[in-house]
């Protein structure tokens, strides 16, 4: 269960793509742009300290664990490079690596606000985003797609 919470809360952490649709607002001079920004406060009620720790955790988390798909990226072209085969063990390290980032993230972020507060952003990801999400079982594995296009 708390693999699905990891993986459920990435997404639901993805301001960038609201930032970049206020700023597609803001450029052509319609209303809306503060609306879209403040989204995640408006659903979730959020007080103004909490909305600051929820970006500010939502932008480190996303930077971890950019990093950490960056180096998985880099391990799996590397092997496809020299004709091996995929790192497994390698990349099963990386995975935990991502997993231990996201835990430490929603460490820090229950720590930063309410219980009740963390609960609702708990209820509202897992209700937002947690159905687009599948888990691939410990000790599976899944197949990666390579870069733009299908294997």
């Amino acid at each position: 269960m708390r693999r699905a919470l990891c993986a459920s809360f990435r997404p639901g952490f993805q301001r960038e793509a609201l930032e970049k649709s206020a700023a597609g607002f803001d450029a052509s001079g319609k209303p809306g742009g503060g609306k879209i920004r403040a989204f995640y406060q408006n659903a979730l009620r959020l007080t103004p300290a909490e909305t600051a720790a929820l970006k500010s955790n939502a932008i480190a988390c996303n930077q971890a664990l950019d990093q950490q798909n960056a180096l998985a990226q880099q391990a799996i072209a590397t092997a496809r490079a020299q004709n091996a085969p995929e790192p497994v063990t390698q990349l099963a390290q990386l995975e935990q690596g991502r997993l231990n980032i996201a835990n430490g993230c929603m460490q820090s972020l229950q720590s930063a606000v309410s219980a009740t507060t963390f609960r609702n952003i708990d209820v509202f990801v897992r209700s937002k985003f947690g159905r687009h999400v599948s888990i691939v079982p410990k000790g599976a594995t899944a197949p990666i797609k390579p870069p733009g296009g299908t294997k």
